[in-house]
């Protein structure tokens, strides 16, 4: 599947950057985490010109990422007054600070705005659509389809990033085993060539079975803007939640209600509890009250996931799953956690769950240790250049 993406897309995610941006991803992101650094060391959040000169990264992603990230205050002025008349508020403007996290002042020095827009700029959602916008273009010019497959592709690694944390959480093979991705669930569950619709990933906790799927869908604009209406809201909520999602779901909960035993030969009996958990991207569609209750009405109507040891569904990101991951590592019981959360305080999201338990929000250990060997080798290079 994921070679048939990449060749949709035309080649893999980096490959595609950098046919977009001609730079490499690796250095064009490098130079927003060096501001981070920078920040973080020493406090910085105004550079003068001769900084980018000796980041030690490619001087054309130094400058790709600079006119990329970047304006001077006047532009800044008349894009925020265009995005405030577009939106219809005259209290934000959100989009054109995460497109231009930093001002290019009249004496050659660089202001950053806010530090976490302009790691966004480097890693998140405005680079992720530098690359479509010129996946569209060549779709348009060429009747290729290359922007399916570049969403195609980031969707597989986020899979495959949310299984890899799964996997930390709930380690174990063969006897031991607690974690089933789709692809032995199908296995265990085809039926003359026919295989079931089942979610991505089924942990084992003994009476209580939690079951995940991923969506890379982003919220749109609309949404966050409080424009939508409540056809939109629904056809959102269809998308990320309740049509394909939730008949998944259920279809997985029949099988390990009826046939379980194909798939953990160990069990006697079915799950007493089933916990249902649609992840979302950095800049997907978060959970709250109002989303809660409109979910359960339209799964009430649908008549899917109604049974009564089917815990009411909801959203996590894939912060809230490092934060649980964290919690876990410092004692807590990973299904307890997200048990107590779908019972007893469903309409809230995952992370007020969390405080409202008295546990602090941190990224777990394994991320923490990642970014710092990330800032690590980037304060090696740094100084390898003369820089503190």
């Amino acid at each position: 599947m994921k070679e048939e993406l990449i060749t949709k897309a035309g080649g893999e995610p980096g490959d595609l950057f950098r046919e977009a941006t001609t730079v490499e991803f690796d250095d064009f992101a490098a130079v927003g985490v060096h501001l981070w650094v920078q920040a973080d060391q020493n406090g910085f959040l105004r550079y003068p010109s001769e900084f980018f000169d000796r980041l030690g990264i490619d001087r054309v992603a130094v400058d790709r990422f600079l006119a990329e990230a970047s304006t001077d205050l006047p532009t800044l002025k008349a894009e925020v007054a265009a995005e405030r008349a577009r939106t219809g508020t005259a209290r934000w403007a959100f989009n054109t600070l995460r497109r231009w996290p930093i001002v290019r002042l009249d004496n050659g020095q660089w202001l950053v705005l806010r530090l976490g827009f302009a790691i966004q700029r480097a890693l998140g959602d405005a680079t992720y659509w530098d690359v479509r916008n010129y996946l569209k273009a060549e779709d348009r010019a060429n009747g290729s389809k290359r922007d399916e497959g570049f969403r195609g592709c980031l969707g597989y690694e986020l899979e495959a990033n949310v299984g890899q944390t799964l996997g930390r959480m709930f380690p174990g093979s063969l006897r031991t085993r607690r974690l089933y991705d789709e692809t032995t669930m199908q296995h265990a569950w085809t039926k003359r060539g026919k295989k079931p619709s089942v979610c991505d990933f089924a942990v084992d906790c003994g009476d209580r079975w939690l079951l995940f799927d991923v969506t890379d869908r982003r919220i749109p604009e609309k949404l966050i803007n409080a424009e939508a209406t409540a056809a939109d809201l629904d056809a959102e909520l269809n998308l990320v939640l309740t049509e394909k999602k939730a008949k998944q779901f259920s279809s997985t909960v029949k099988l390990l209600t009826n046939e379980l035993g194909k798939l953990v030969k160990s069990h006697a009996t079915p799950p007493e509890v089933f916990v249902c958990i649609v992840v979302t991207p950095t800049g997907g569609l978060g959970w709250n009250p109002a989303i809660d209750t409109r979910t359960k009405e339209l799964l009430a109507g649908m008549e899917v996931l109604q049974s009564a040891n089917v815990l009411p569904l909801g959203i996590m990101s894939v912060r809230d799953l490092t934060e649980w991951e964290s919690a876990v590592e410092n004692g807590r019981k990973a299904d307890s956690l997200l048990t107590d959360w779908r019972m007893n305080g469903p309409g809230h999201s995952f992370e007020r769950a969390l405080l409202e338990m008295g546990i602090p929000l941190q990224r777990s250990s394994w991320v923490q240790n990642t970014a710092m060997r990330t800032i690590g080798e980037l304060v090696d290079r740094l100084q390898a250049h003369g820089m503190d």
